[in-house]
């Protein structure tokens, strides 16, 4: 199978793999990262005595959390492609070796495309550090503190077009994947739940972006815009995040629907068949056989029933309402901002 691997994996996939060789779980790994962030924006301060030793800037808990933020979710949708490609298995025709490629392509991400987006970042991250304002900065050459605090602010840079990148590559994937799906089994949808598990994956870091702006521009101290300006950026993430859970799932969602034509289709002419055996029988007195019939067709009406009511969508039961309550919290605070910013 080795000479089927079109490309080499990339430095983020032995990266993500050094990550889950670690002695402890990955949490903790994303936690320790996050703290050598605070750590070391803070240190060279109290090195270079700008700061009191101990004393931390509370700007720079906000900064620390993007470089975390990134990786993390880099890391959740790689576990998440695992996990939803082996679900999806049975749903595809083909062969172990096809599938093995498959599930290749979904879970690896190709060495060349992944080095020129993490450079592009790395050449918007120098430009960003270059625009931004460093507030302890002195006259002169860049100092330690101010270096430090580029490099674990701007870092995050170089992971963001990376995620961009393989999250547009997932979404094509599981188009393409549903497309591939021949038959659908609407009394067994729990298969297609792994790939749509990836859409939201996609959705949710979108609204945690827009969440996590949010909350700095807002609570952080750090407000570079204004609140009407905060809340387009936050609905335009949300309109974003909206299409990446919705546009891949399309396709699946009109075989579905199909699938459900189909069956309602046949069940009607059971039921047309079923109506007029109970009326021959009636007409011709043959009482014998209505029990029978009726029982049949209520049978039948029950299962029309059930059939109505499968999801057109294939979610699984309730993601989806999880998924809209993150979008209205915020609004919701937003709004009660304002409503009390008018008495108070």
């Amino acid at each position: 199978m080795a000479e089927k691997r079109t490309y080499r994996p990339s430095w983020i996939d032995h990266l993500l793999n050094w990550v889950d060789s670690l002695p402890f779980p990955p949490a903790v790994f994303f936690i320790l990262l996050y703290v050598l962030c605070v750590l070391g924006m803070n240190v060279p301060l109290w090195l270079e005595g700008a700061y009191p030793p101990g004393q931390f800037v509370t700007a720079f808990f906000f900064d620390a959390t993007w470089l975390p933020f990134v990786t993390g979710f880099i890391y959740l949708m790689n576990g998440t492609a695992e996990s939803a490609i082996a679900s999806f298995r049975p749903m595809l025709d083909v062969s172990d070796v096809e599938f093995d490629e498959i599930a290749y392509r979904f879970r690896t991400l190709p060495r060349v495309p992944i080095l020129i987006f993490s450079l592009l970042g790395l050449a918007v991250g120098i430009s960003e550090s270059a625009a931004r304002h460093y507030v302890f900065a002195q006259p002169g050459m860049p100092t330690f503190s101010e270096i430090t605090w580029y490099i674990f602010n701007n870092s995050a840079f170089i992971f963001l077009p990376v995620w961009f990148y393989f999250a547009f590559r997932q979404l094509v994937q599981v188009n393409r994947l549903f497309g591939m799906v021949k038959k659908v089994n609407l009394f067994d949808l729990q298969q297609l739940y792994g790939l749509t598990s990836v859409t939201l994956v996609v959705g949710s870091f979108f609204l945690a972006l827009a969440n996590l702006n949010y909350v700095i521009e807002v609570f952080g101290g750090t407000a570079s815009l204004t609140n009407e300006e905060t809340v387009n950026i936050y609905l335009i993430n949300v309109g974003v995040a909206l299409l990446m859970v919705i546009l891949p799932l399309y396709g699946i969602h009109n075989k579905i629907n199909r699938e459900k034509r189909n069956v309602l289709s046949e069940l009607g002419q059971q039921v047309e068949s079923l109506r007029n055996d109970l009326q021959a029988d009636v007409s011709g007195r043959k009482f014998e056989n209505i029990q029978g019939l009726e029982r049949s067709l209520t049978a039948l009406f029950n299962l029309r029933g059930q059939v109505q009511a499968i999801p057109a969508w294939p979610w699984q039961p309730g993601s989806l309402r999880n998924f809209l309550s993150a979008i209205g919290l915020p609004l919701f605070i937003w709004l009660m901002q304002r409503v009390l910013s008018q008495y108070f």
